[in-house]
């Protein structure tokens, strides 16, 4: 499993390095690095598939390393929805 930081993503352009890895990621977990919390921004559905038929499959995954005080959460939300065309991430007050 790759782990990028944010700030890479924003670095880069999309059809090399850490973008590229977010383009073509399967599962993508955003990891609140202050408080350790984790979760799926993308790809819940491949994820839930997996453990419906009780079998382990290699899915291209992704951690993306930020810190959701200081509004990171959103642009990578809007980052992913871009690139992938959608987002399984859902805030609490959508």
């Amino acid at each position: 499993m790759q782990i990028i930081p944010i700030e890479a993503l924003f670095a880069e352009r999309l059809s090399t390095g850490p973008r590229a890895a977010l383009a073509k990621a399967e599962v993508i977990i955003g990891v609140d690095v202050p408080s350790q919390r984790q979760f799926t921004l993308f790809g819940t559905p491949a994820l839930e598939e997996s453990v419906q038929i009780g079998k382990r499959q290699a899915l291209r995954t992704v951690r993306i390393e930020f810190n959701a005080q200081t509004g990171d959460l959103d642009k990578l939300v809007a980052l992913i929805q871009l690139i992938k065309g959608r987002r399984d991430y859902l805030a609490t007050d959508e």
